[in-house]
């Protein structure tokens, strides 16, 4: 394997250092957020994001992506009328009420868990054509159009760390429902991974779940370690992964790895990191919570333009 470049290696560092084993004074509490004084003893840095002034042009505010514009994604509406009747009910959207008094059935039907797995799967449908849009016969969905494509198997991308976890116990899970990548520019591949994960928690304000930071530094490891394979050779990597050393990396010279986490944890919200390596260290950028509790004022749109990025060098494509 290609010899490895020193952004691959502080993300080797991490993911066995933050993921694989993560130190107890990680977490500094029982509601499964981290301490910031642990992850800068690791040079990550965790800052704010404001997705606002991101989504009106301002690019600088996520580096290495360019969101879509919620205009343009504005002429591409979706569209009921296109859903036969008994395919109609696939637009329906939980709202966050709980029943008060509820027992014990009732109550584990708005966990956080299962109300972020709700939220994340109709999200999912919202990017991938589950709603029938406004689109050209050609386009499949929204995200096709954006050049964008699921990360499936036997995609490479997937030989390394899984990206679904459980810590510290195994009630404390995070899932990543939603794999995206951009798809191949005139045979060249890009690192950026675009996630959407649901979580077990209530999130905070300015707080930061390891479901939040375990998945941004897998998928960063998993593209530092990815072997350069064909297609027609992947499936067979999965059935021989001792051969993987034998394959040259895919993204031997990439210096930032950059990565979208769009996170949906409880009572039933969202919110959104970006990640990526900058002159050795992990720059984490989180922007604020936002609610998902009820459809018409759940900002799916904002959401759907960050998932909906493109690699910045390839934007003009």
């Amino acid at each position: 394997m290609s010899t490895k470049s020193r952004a691959s290696r502080r993300i080797d560092l991490l993911f066995t250092s933050l993921v694989a084993n993560p130190p107890t004074a990680l977490l500094k509490n029982s509601q499964g957020e981290v301490n910031d004084e642990v992850l800068e003893e690791f040079r990550v840095r965790h800052l704010g994001m404001d997705l606002e002034s991101l989504c009106n042009h301002n690019h600088g505010a996520l580096p290495s992506f360019e969101p879509m514009s919620i205009e343009e994604l504005k002429n591409h509406p979706i569209c009921p009328g296109l859903l036969d009747h008994e395919e109609a009910s696939n637009l329906y959207f939980r709202e966050y009420n709980p029943p008060q008094n509820a027992d014990a059935h009732q109550s584990t039907c708005w966990k956080p868990r299962v109300c972020s797995r709700i939220v994340l799967d109709y999200f999912i449908n919202y990017l991938l054509g589950g709603f029938p849009r406004d689109l050209p016969l050609c386009v499949r969905s929204i995200a096709h159009k954006r050049q964008l494509s699921r990360i499936s198997m036997p995609n490479p991308f997937l030989l390394g760390g899984a990206l679904r976890g459980a810590y510290p116990t195994i009630h404390d899970e995070w899932v990543a429902g939603l794999k995206l990548e951009p798809e191949p520019v005139n045979n060249c591949v890009s690192p950026h991974v675009i996630l959407g994960v649901s979580q077990s928690y209530d999130g905070h304000e300015g707080q930061m779940l390891f479901g939040e930071l375990a998945p941004m530094i897998t998928a960063m490891y998993n593209r530092a370690r990815q072997p350069e394979v064909s297609n027609e050779d992947q499936e067979s990597l999965f059935n021989t992964p001792e051969e993987i050393t034998q394959h040259k990396l895919q993204f031997p010279n990439e210096v930032h790895f950059p990565v979208i986490v769009l996170s949906f944890l409880g009572p039933q919200h969202g919110r959104i990191f970006h990640g990526q390596m900058e002159d050795g260290e992990l720059i984490i950028r989180q922007s604020r919570l936002y609610s998902f509790k009820h459809m018409e004022s759940a900002p799916f749109d904002l959401f759907a333009s960050i998932a909906l990025s493109k690699p910045l060098h390839t934007t003009s494509m």
